[in-house]
């Protein structure tokens, strides 16, 4: 494997050109790897939800009404079906949400 190295023991011992490079690298390395483990965690969390499937009322300001609990997206949003079909998009700040 690679070796590690506590950046307090190389203090003082790299260039500012360096240091800018050890930054770029460590934000461009953790987005991949963000980017990697979102997915694994969004279908983990698809399969736990115990939502999919389900029908739900929304209460969501001045609206309120039934749908059924299709899927979750990526970004860990609520995907519902409405009575007339159409398909929604609900973040966790958009709605409360009532089992029937």
């Amino acid at each position: 494997g690679e070796k590690t190295t506590n950046l307090e023991n190389i203090k003082g011992q790299i260039t500012e050109d360096e240091k800018w490079h050890l930054v770029a690298s460590f934000i461009n390395n953790f987005d991949n790897i963000w980017e990697d483990k979102k997915h694994s965690y969004a279908e983990e969390y698809k399969q736990a939800s115990c939502l999919i499937g389900k029908e739900i009322e929304i209460l969501s300001g001045n609206y309120k009404g039934y749908a059924t609990a299709t899927d979750i997206d990526d970004n860990a949003n609520l995907i519902v079906k409405l009575i007339n079909g159409e398909k929604v998009v609900l973040g966790s700040g958009d709605v409360s949400i009532r089992f029937n």
